[in-house]
């Protein structure tokens, strides 16, 4: 299964190339989701260096999982604390639990909130991950939704702001063929 998230290596290279353009991203839609928990691995890094940090995480934290007898429940996901595009992205590596893991370490014990979210599946590379969040962020605005999140010093701090990468680049060769489902907290 090591081999499922081997394929994340290429965020490193396509993170800042050019983008596809967010035309290829699914209708946006507002759902409900009950609380889910999860493990993960709290990173920082510049946007250019987002990639190396999810390949030093994921193999740490999937390997701990495994020792621990602790089956991921959904895909690999990265959900964004805070974002200065300019200088620092803080954020966690994760996989969703079937139920409450209680970590050791690095390895934290999180949950993504019940609530109401706003959520779109973008197909395409990676380079495209960036104009399809703004563009989901546009939608929200336009559509009177306000988003969890609140401007600070050090950037903005978003209640949940994710992306789970459900095409497993190692099996799916095609950059145009892989999905990404990007989704966040509507404020109450």
């Amino acid at each position: 299964m090591v081999s499922r998230f081997s394929a994340l290596s290429l965020i490193a290279c396509c993170v800042t190339s050019s983008a596809l353009g967010v035309k290829q991203a699914s209708t946006p839609v507002v759902a409900h989701r009950g609380r889910q928990p999860y493990l993960a691995i709290r990173c920082h890094s510049t946007l250019q260096g987002i990639g190396a940090e999810i390949q030093r995480a994921t193999p740490r934290l999937y390997s701990w999982m495994a020792q621990h007898k602790v089956p991921p429940k959904g895909p690999l996901f990265i959900r964004y604390l805070v974002i200065d595009m300019a200088h620092e992205l803080q954020f966690e590596v994760g996989f969703t639990t079937p139920k409450p893991v209680q970590g050791e370490g690095a390895i934290r014990s999180g949950a993504l909130p019940a609530g109401r979210y706003v959520t779109t599946v973008y197909k395409g590379d990676y380079s495209g991950l960036v104009p399809a969040n703004a563009s989901l962020q546009a939608w929200a605005k336009k559509h009177r939704l306000t988003l969890q999140r609140k401007d600070t010093s050090k950037g903005v701090v978003w209640g949940t702001r994710a992306e789970f990468y459900l095409t497993d680049p190692a099996r799916v060769k095609n950059p145009k063929d892989w999905k990404t489902q990007i989704m966040y907290l509507v404020a109450p």
